[in-house]
């Protein structure tokens, strides 16, 4: 996940760092950490937005918002 993490900061733009910030927000979750998730999750939402993936976005806040 971290390389993930690092190459998608680093290299690849558009919708990517939101891709892996949903990713590592299901890891989150997974393990028990709801907040860090809720954390991933916003990183996603603002992402796709910034790439205009709207779908995507909706996505992402209505994961976010099961959390509350």
């Amino acid at each position: 996940m971290e390389r993930a993490e690092h190459d998608a900061d680093s290299r690849m733009g558009g919708p990517w760092p939101a891709a892996v910030a949903q990713a590592r927000a299901e890891l989150l979750l997974a393990e028990g950490d709801p907040r860090a998730a809720a954390d991933a999750l916003r990183r996603a939402a603002e992402g796709y937005a910034a790439a205009g993936q709207l779908l995507n976005e909706r996505r992402a806040r209505e994961a976010l918002e099961r959390l509350r």
